[in-house]
């Protein structure tokens, strides 16, 4: 349910605000009011901030489209902040207004691309000059802005002339730009631009180029593929199995690549598997024991039927560094949405990674017929930052080793084999399997304490896992969570036990004594008596259970509201009423496993996707004390009298 908000005015002012022509009061949708501004805006802070702050970036320019990854180090005074990564709240504006064109409209926070949140954040700019502003907030003195500059060249002066290469099958070159040769397949062009230290290759919008062979291995300081033309997105469609989409492999690492604009397509079909198992990949940035240290950049792409939409290859003594991945959608995998070797200074912003409803599951991805496996994103072994925001995820697949444990694989999966690596999760709807940031694994030098920070986050969770959040290293923190347990049978052995554990890896490497929290969620069991069970109906009906952080010496989980209001005992209504009209339409229709039929009585509706915020008569508004976010789950400043829960309500 869309809601327009007026915060920071004093009790009683008088507001104006004007809307986008064409629209009325009577049709307040999230488009109609897209237009919507606020007059006047609310009074600045006034006085002297007692935060310190500095900006860092990975690079402050380079050649459109251009991923970045920004971090904000800061100090407070203030009370209750013993570690500024996850107790002191950034805002982040990029100078870039627009949307994301290829996420959802449905998104509970919008699309826009403005703005992030978060100490470790990535943003991809196109040709311009940009002022980026960072606010840092504490809760108690006034907010600490600083700014910084980032100018972005234009491809077509980089690439100026005979270093441009356009393709068109047809031989159409209008459009095209100034200067670039003109061929009418992949291979000609690549061999006109042999031994360029820089090389484009621009396909025609409205074209379809089957099994074109897209692979660079020699030697370039500047890659880039894209489109020219009107129309569609150029088609880059491979029927072969084995093949890839693009590959660039290159023995020297390029300063810059760049893929923008192409639509991908391979033949795999996770709606279908087939007796052929698929190899090829979308998009190949460097083989399994290469790093190409320069920096990658894709955007603007779709890409679907490969084995991982896209492989970011690296090795523990050569990881992969510096690739971000903007306003990018990929769905039917097998093997992996995006996956990353050893790998870290990654970003992703604007990402829909969703298998297709309909996919069908089974035990494991490696025997005849091939069924899809694994979640949208895994890095094997993190070796630097990771920003994530707004993005979009469902996974689908099996993490199955019976046929009675039919769990779906986690949309978000780090591995850490290094202390003190940095994660952040800015706004992220999931649908699928359990809640987590990394996973446990048998190898304990993966399993090293951590700082992350997740925020804002919507989660259904699918399958009824034992476990909806877990926190299995030490160093994170889970806040402004809202996260829904459906009223269906569960697909897991066991059903759903608890939201929260705290799994294994605690002894680790210092895992125990490194901070973990919970604060400001909303955890929802919409399960009744008959459904609160294991997968096959016979357990003792499970009551509602939020869990605790037991294996931790430092932790903090408050500040929740706890909704399960369909149990005929062990349920809970205390902070009821909440809103629970559905916002979206949920990907899951049912379970289908190999050959039996689709079971529909493990789907669920629309009452999953609500955000649950408190209503009038609530008692977790104005309820909040001790530790709580200082803004909710939409961005919005929570003021003096908080709430408990993800939600502020307007």
């Amino acid at each position: 349910m869309a809601k327009l908000r007026f915060d920071g005015f004093p009790t009683g002012s008088d507001v104006a605000f004007t809307v986008s022509a064409g629209t009325s009061s009577a049709s307040a949708d999230v488009e109609d009011w897209a237009g919507a501004v606020i007059d006047p805006p609310p009074p600045p802070p006034t006085g002297d901030s007692d935060i310190a702050m500095t900006l860092s970036a990975t690079r402050l320019s380079g050649t459109a489209p251009a991923g970045i990854l920004f971090e904000a180090t800061a100090t407070s005074p203030a009370p209750g902040v013993d570690i500024p990564y996850h107790d002191i709240h950034y805002t982040w504006e990029f100078g870039d207004t627009g949307d994301f064109a290829r996420i959802s409209s449905d998104m509970p926070w919008g699309t826009g691309r403005n703005v992030a949140y978060g100490p470790v954040v990535t943003h991809t700019f196109q040709a311009g000059t940009y002022t980026v502003t960072c606010t840092a907030r504490d809760g108690t003195s006034a907010p600490r802005v600083v700014t910084l500059q980032v100018t972005i060249a234009e491809a077509d002066t980089v690439f100026a002339g005979a270093d441009t290469a356009v393709i068109s099958g047809s031989g159409v070159f209008s459009g095209k730009p100034s200067g670039a040769g003109e061929y009418t397949s992949f291979t000609a062009a690549k061999a006109a631009l042999s031994g360029r230290a820089r090389q484009r290759y621009l396909f025609r919008r409205g074209e379809t180029y089957t099994d074109p062979d897209i692979r660079l291995t020699e030697n370039a300081d500047k890659i880039a593929f894209g489109a020219f033309g009107s129309g569609a997105d150029p088609v880059i469609a491979v029927t072969n199995f084995s093949d890839s989409g693009i590959i660039v492999n290159n023995s020297v690492a390029p300063d810059e690549v760049m893929i923008e604009g192409l639509d991908i397509q391979l033949p795999y079909d996770a709606k279908s598997p087939g007796t052929t198992k698929p190899n090829g990949e979308g998009i190949m940035l460097g083989g399994a024991a290469l790093n190409l240290s320069g920096v990658k950049t894709v955007h603007d792409c779709k890409i679907e039927g490969a084995a991982k939409a896209i492989w970011i290859g690296g090795t523990d003594t050569s990881p992969h560094t510096h690739v971000y991945i903007s306003d990018t959608w990929f769905s039917n995998w097998h093997d992996y949405g995006i996956f990353s070797g050893t790998g870290g200074y990654i970003g992703l912003s604007g990402v829909t990674g969703m298998q297709p409803t309909g996919t069908i599951n089974g035990q494991g991805k490696l025997v005849s017929p091939y069924y899809a496996d694994h979640g949208p994103f895994r890095i094997g072994n993190q070796d630097g930052p990771v920003a994530l925001r707004l993005i979009d995820m469902v996974s689908l697949c099996s993490w199955a080793a019976d046929s009675n444990n039919r769990s779906f694989q986690q949309c978000l999966r780090i591995n850490s084999g290094q202390v003190d690596e940095k994660i952040n999760v800015d706004r992220i709807r999931t649908e699928g399997g359990m809640i987590a940031t990394s996973t446990n694994t048998s190898n304990d030098d993966e399993m090293a304490p951590i700082w992350c920070l997740a925020d804002k986050w919507h989660h259904i969770h699918s399958d009824h896992q034992s476990s909806v959040v877990v926190v299995d290293r030490g160093g994170q923190t889970f806040r402004n969570l809202v996260a829904v347990v459906p009223n269906s049978m569960p697909g897991s052995s066991t059903g759903t036990r608890r939201f929260v554990f705290d799994d294994t890896g605690e002894s680790i490497l210092g895992n125990a004594d490194r901070r973990v929290e919970v604060y400001s969620y909303t955890f929802v069991d919409l399960r009744s008596d008959a459904l609160a069970r294991n997968r096959t109906g016979t357990a003792t009906n499970r009551d509602y259970d939020a869990g605790a952080l037991d294996s931790y010496t430092n932790t903090y989980m408050g500040n929740g509201i706890d909704h399960a209001p369909n149990m005929s005992s062990g349920g809970t209504v205390a902070d009821a009423p909440l809103d629970s009209a559905g916002n979206w339409s949920p990907r899951y229709d049912g379970e289908r496993w190999e050959t039996e039929p689709l079971d529909t009585s493990r789907a669920y509706g629309l009452e999953v996707t609500a955000d649950f915020a408190p209503l009038p008569g609530s008692d977790a508004i104005g309820d909040a004390s001790g530790k709580v976010a200082i803004d909710d789950f939409y961005g919005v400043l929570r003021g003096t009298s908080p709430s408990r829960g993800a939600i502020e309500p307007s």
